[in-house]
């Protein structure tokens, strides 16, 4: 978690997302989606880049906890100029808030998910 909020260590953590195959930047992703402290990677300068990239990476439950983190940080990201960087993101790709009826996405499911 803190080299993702590392001017350095952030790239290093983008870096290994991107390289080290699906299983591993899996286990990176839910690392950082463990920490208690994790919607504040949204917010941060650095942090912001990660959790692109890993969005561009994840796939199946994780990639789930990590839309509905941004999601259920939503409001606080949109008065927040690195958190706009993510939404943006979002936008994008043409990503839906679960509430406007996108289909085959469970309301906030990292949740039950990060207890496994």
């Amino acid at each position: 978690m803190a080299l993702s909020c590392n001017k350095y260590g952030s790239n290093v953590v983008e870096k290994c997302l991107m390289e080290s195959g699906e299983q591993n930047a899996a286990q990176i992703i839910m690392e950082l989606l463990n920490n208690q402290t994790a919607s504040m990677l949204l917010l941060d300068p650095f942090g912001n880049y990660v959790i692109q990239s890993a969005l561009k990476v994840s796939k199946g439950d994780v990639h789930v906890a990590l839309l509905n983190l941004v999601w259920k940080n939503s409001p606080m990201m949109r008065s927040n100029i690195y958190g706009k960087k993510v939404l943006a993101w979002f936008e994008k790709k043409k990503f839906l808030h679960p509430d406007m009826h996108c289909k085959n996405v469970r309301r906030y499911p990292h949740e039950d998910f990060l207890q496994q």
